[in-house]
């Protein structure tokens, strides 16, 4: 670890100046990098995650943003990681950084990717698993609404006959994030 914590530090960085250089890209929040745009690939079957159309109400910027949102993900997983790997080496206040910027990154996530309008994350619903479970797993959705977004998947696993609709990178995390939140059965 000691070896690497260099180059992870440097990669690290550079995502972090990326998520604060976004603020002043519309499409973009300032605390969040969302430049790693790897996509949820298969979601479930050959088609797109983004084929069903969007709910009305749903505005436009929030249709689909599937890239965007794993991109996100992502980068509040990996500062979560570097402030663990920060405090096994004892570098007290790159733990203290990265675990603040990590806070940040979450809180930013559920702004940028909540949409009001239809009380989910994303607005199309042929995303709903690919774009939910990501903000699950990371606590992402606030208190007040986190039980709906629980909900809002369990509904959507029901109505499509419990098929998974997510590809590979939401595949790794499901079936946990099912269970942690009382969804045992669906899991």
């Amino acid at each position: 670890l000691e070896r690497k914590w260099p180059s992870l530090v440097k990669y690290t960085e550079n995502l972090i100046a990326n998520a604060e250089s976004a603020g002043s890209n519309a499409t973009q929040h300032e605390g969040l990098a969302v430049c790693d745009k790897f996509k949820d690939w298969l979601c479930g079957s050959a088609q797109s995650c983004c084929t069903q159309p969007s709910p009305k109400g749903a505005p436009e910027p929030h249709n689909c943003r599937v890239g965007a949102e794993l991109g996100g993900f992502s980068y509040v997983l990996g500062l979560r990681s570097l402030s663990t790997m920060a405090a096994v080496l004892g570098h007290t206040s790159a733990t203290a950084r990265y675990s603040q910027l990590a806070a940040k990154g979450t809180a930013e996530f559920h702004s940028f990717f909540y949409n009001s309008s239809v009380g989910r994350y994303g607005g199309d619903v042929g995303a709903i698993q690919s774009l939910s479970l990501p903000a699950l797993k990371i606590g992402s959705p606030p208190e007040q609404i986190y039980p709906h977004v629980v909900k809002t998947v369990g509904q959507d696993l029901a109505a499509i006959n419990f098929t998974l609709a997510v590809g590979a990178v939401t595949s790794k995390i499901i079936f946990n994030v099912l269970s942690e939140n009382g969804l045992h059965e669906s899991a």
